[in-house]
């Protein structure tokens, strides 16, 4: 039995060590093949949200109907903002929903009425300016 376990162990490290040897032959062919992570400067770094409900019949429970963002600078006049309702697990709720800043536009109302979406399935909101 431990002649067998021996032979076994012997063969497993002549494998291994041909395995090894072949992977460290591989050459990798990808050219200009990076990754990064950097700061990235927003318009606005101050923004609130809030969200409106409102008793949905058709789901029997309340429903998010919309979402404001507020608080936002003159400089992101132009920037597109998207917004996305977000549950347990960091699962995106529904459809994201986008807009512009308009010229003077200090908040932004986002509409998710017609989606349905239940208050109570919602956990945070997730929002992304970029621009302008």
């Amino acid at each position: 039995m431990f002649r067998k376990i021996l032979v076994a162990m012997g063969v497993g490290a002549v494998v291994g060590s041909a395995v090894f040897a072949s992977a460290a032959g591989l050459t990798n062919t990808v050219p200009d093949l990076g990754a990064s992570t950097t700061d990235v400067a927003a318009c606005d770094t101050t923004i609130a949200t809030d969200f409106a409900t409102a008793y949905e019949s058709a789901i029997g429970e309340y429903e998010v109907t919309d979402v404001t963002v507020s608080g936002l600078d003159a400089a992101c006049e132009g920037a597109d903002i998207d917004v996305q309702l977000v549950g347990a697990a960091d699962a995106a709720l529904g459809t994201e929903v986008s807009a512009t800043v308009g010229t003077s536009e200090t908040s932004k109302v986002f509409s998710f009425a017609s989606q349905n979406l239940k208050a109570s399935d919602m956990v945070k909101v997730a929002v992304v300016i970029a621009g302008p």
